[in-house]
Protein backbone atom coordinates (compact mmCIF):
# COMPACT_ATOMS: atom_id res chain seq x y z
CA UNK A 1 0.00 0.00 0.00
CA UNK A 2 1.00 3.41 -0.69
CA UNK A 3 -0.47 5.71 2.13
CA UNK A 4 0.73 8.93 2.15
CA UNK A 5 -1.60 11.70 4.21
CA UNK A 6 -4.87 10.25 2.80
CA UNK A 7 -4.61 7.53 5.16
CA UNK A 8 -5.96 4.03 4.48
CA UNK A 9 -9.71 3.56 4.66
CA UNK A 10 -11.06 0.28 5.02
CA UNK A 11 -14.76 -0.74 3.94
CA UNK A 12 -16.72 -3.60 4.60
CA UNK A 13 -18.95 -5.52 1.47
CA UNK A 14 -17.35 -3.34 -0.97
CA UNK A 15 -19.40 -5.78 -3.84
CA UNK A 16 -22.57 -4.13 -3.32
CA UNK A 17 -25.14 -1.47 -2.76
CA UNK A 18 -23.25 1.34 -0.61
CA UNK A 19 -19.99 -0.46 -0.14
CA UNK A 20 -19.44 -0.74 -3.68
CA UNK A 21 -20.56 2.70 -4.51
CA UNK A 22 -18.45 3.90 -1.52
CA UNK A 23 -15.12 2.09 -3.00
CA UNK A 24 -15.51 3.10 -6.24
CA UNK A 25 -15.67 7.08 -5.48
CA UNK A 26 -13.34 6.92 -2.90
CA UNK A 27 -11.12 4.93 -6.31
CA UNK A 28 -12.23 7.48 -8.58
CA UNK A 29 -10.71 10.54 -6.37
CA UNK A 30 -7.84 12.68 -8.06
CA UNK A 31 -4.47 11.03 -6.64
CA UNK A 32 -3.56 13.89 -4.26
CA UNK A 33 -7.11 12.79 -2.09
CA UNK A 34 -7.11 9.15 -2.59
CA UNK A 35 -6.95 6.90 0.21
CA UNK A 36 -5.48 3.49 -0.01
CA UNK A 37 -8.26 0.85 0.17
CA UNK A 38 -8.97 -2.41 2.41
CA UNK A 39 -11.57 -3.99 0.97
CA UNK A 40 -12.93 -6.50 3.04
CA UNK A 41 -15.70 -8.98 2.07
CA UNK A 42 -16.90 -12.20 1.58
CA UNK A 43 -14.27 -14.47 -0.44
CA UNK A 44 -14.80 -15.07 -4.19
CA UNK A 45 -14.96 -13.29 -7.94
CA UNK A 46 -17.10 -10.00 -6.61
CA UNK A 47 -14.43 -8.94 -4.18
CA UNK A 48 -11.96 -9.91 -6.79
CA UNK A 49 -13.62 -8.06 -9.43
CA UNK A 50 -14.16 -4.83 -7.11
CA UNK A 51 -10.00 -4.81 -6.36
CA UNK A 52 -9.75 -5.08 -9.66
CA UNK A 53 -11.68 -1.96 -10.99
CA UNK A 54 -10.34 -0.08 -8.50
CA UNK A 55 -6.87 -0.59 -9.07
CA UNK A 56 -7.28 0.17 -12.65
CA UNK A 57 -8.60 3.18 -11.85
CA UNK A 58 -5.27 3.87 -9.88
CA UNK A 59 -5.99 3.47 -6.42
CA UNK A 60 -4.07 1.01 -4.28
CA UNK A 61 -6.21 -1.74 -3.16
CA UNK A 62 -6.09 -4.65 -0.84
CA UNK A 63 -8.50 -7.24 -0.62
CA UNK A 64 -9.45 -8.66 2.59
CA UNK A 65 -11.26 -11.89 2.32
CA UNK A 66 -13.68 -12.17 5.33
CA UNK A 67 -17.39 -12.93 6.72
CA UNK A 68 -18.21 -10.93 9.11
CA UNK A 69 -20.45 -13.76 10.32
CA UNK A 70 -16.82 -15.78 11.49
CA UNK A 71 -15.28 -14.29 14.52
CA UNK A 72 -11.95 -15.71 13.38
CA UNK A 73 -12.45 -13.62 10.23
CA UNK A 74 -13.30 -10.45 11.61
CA UNK A 75 -9.99 -10.74 14.01
CA UNK A 76 -8.05 -11.16 11.34
CA UNK A 77 -9.54 -7.80 9.93
CA UNK A 78 -9.07 -6.51 13.07
CA UNK A 79 -5.43 -6.39 12.89
CA UNK A 80 -5.06 -4.75 9.78
CA UNK A 81 -3.98 -0.47 10.68
CA UNK A 82 -6.58 2.06 8.93
CA UNK A 83 -7.65 5.66 9.82
CA UNK A 84 -10.93 5.02 8.99
CA UNK A 85 -13.80 2.30 9.21
CA UNK A 86 -16.52 1.92 6.72
CA UNK A 87 -19.25 -0.95 7.52
CA UNK A 88 -21.26 -0.32 4.55
CA UNK A 89 -23.88 -3.21 5.26
CA UNK A 90 -21.84 -5.41 8.23
CA UNK A 91 -25.53 -7.34 8.74
CA UNK A 92 -27.09 -4.85 9.28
Amino acid sequence: MTSGDTGTVLITDPTSMLGRALTLEAADRPETDRPDLLLVGRPGERLTDVVDLVRAAGAAAEAIPCDLSHLGDVRTAAGRPCAVLVAAAAGI
